[in-house]
């Protein structure tokens, strides 16, 4: 690596506030972390790659509303999702729907369902949301 190239690499990382550091460098494609990492000292290169673990390993955990909009928009991933936005919408439900989810929720009582209560939740979600994804609500 040549001295101009070394230096502005200096300069890039000086740019950027101490501890944001290790995250702003754990960001950059691996090619650039390679170059930052021959400029750093090995003290930092093992923080970085701490870093870099520690992001890769991190569980991606959606907010509560992350979770019901995504729900709500047609992309549930979970029974439980499902469930509260069928809660929502339950105006708008078959009796016949209704009347399941309500003795799917009052059988289960904190626990996990059963694969044929999956099953029919997800039935019923997908009636009402898979359909309705492009327009953002049940019919």
């Amino acid at each position: 690596m040549s001295d101009s190239a070394r230096e502005k690499l200096i300069a890039e990382l000086q740019a950027v506030p101490k501890p944001e550091r290790l995250t702003w460098l754990a960001a950059l494609p691996e090619q650039q972390q390679r170059a930052y990492k021959q400029i750093l000292p090995a003290a930092d290169v093992r923080k970085l790659n701490d870093t870099i673990i520690r992001l890769r390993q991190k569980p991606k955990v959606m907010s509560r509303e992350v979770w019901i909009t995504e729900a709500r928009a047609g992309r549930a991933t979970s029974e439980d999702a499902m469930i509260e936005v069928l809660r929502e919408v339950a105006d708008k439900l078959r009796p016949r729907d209704a009347q399941w989810i309500s003795r799917i929720e009052s059988s289960v009582a904190g626990r996990s369902f059963s694969r044929k209560q999956a099953a029919v939740i997800r039935g019923i979600y997908e009636r009402y949301f898979d359909q309705a994804a492009d327009a953002g609500a049940p019919e």
